[in-house]
């Protein structure tokens, strides 16, 4: 989607740096919200620091083309139940704390994801372990012992942060653990 600079500024505050879009802060009044790929013929690449926070909105759908959405982007959106991911996303950081999301589409598409940027949503609550592709994101598994699948060659940032496992049993393939995923 795309549309004019004097159509995004009924919906949003936003920058323009090195030929990119930054959304800063969604002013709109809430409900259903498709963030726009270009405005202008600019791509919008950034979703800021709590930049939806507290908001109204129940859906957002982010296009392809936005890479970082910020801290706290969307904390405390009560009403938003669904996020749907178009693209790749690189950076998500602490972004829906607090919110009311049950559903993601496009899950597949979170490459990298701290385990915190669900809390206190429905969907971190009713998903006690995220596998993404061969990546485990988080596991917070109340038993002594987990078994991580085969398939898994990433143990992600903070994935075992939450579980009360006394031994961990990794698969063999396993390639790469990333900083922090056994603190507890």
């Amino acid at each position: 989607m795309k549309i004019t600079s004097e159509n995004a500024l009924k919906e949003y505050t936003f920058s323009r740096k090195h030929g990119k879009i930054h959304i800063k802060k969604y002013i709109g009044n809430g409900g259903k919200v498709e963030i726009p790929q270009f405005i202008d013929e600019f791509p919008v690449t950034k979703i800021g620091h709590s930049a939806f926070e507290r908001s109204e909105i129940t859906e957002i759908i982010i296009p392809d083309g936005i890479r970082i959405i910020g801290c706290h982007a969307f904390f405390q959106c009560e009403k938003l139940k669904k996020i749907t991911l178009q693209g790749r996303i690189d950076y998500c950081g602490f972004a829906f704390i607090g919110s009311a999301i049950e559903e993601i589409e496009g899950i597949e598409y979170l490459a990298s994801c701290d385990p915190v940027s669900f809390q206190k949503t429905p969907f971190y609550e009713n998903t006690e372990t995220l596998i993404i592709g061969d990546k485990l994101v988080w596991c917070r598994e109340k038993s002594d012992v987990i078994h991580v699948p085969d398939y898994v060659k990433i143990i992600g940032y903070r994935a075992f942060v939450y579980s009360e496992a006394k031994k961990i049993i990794l698969p063999e393939k396993l390639e790469k653990i990333e900083s922090l995923a056994f603190y507890n």
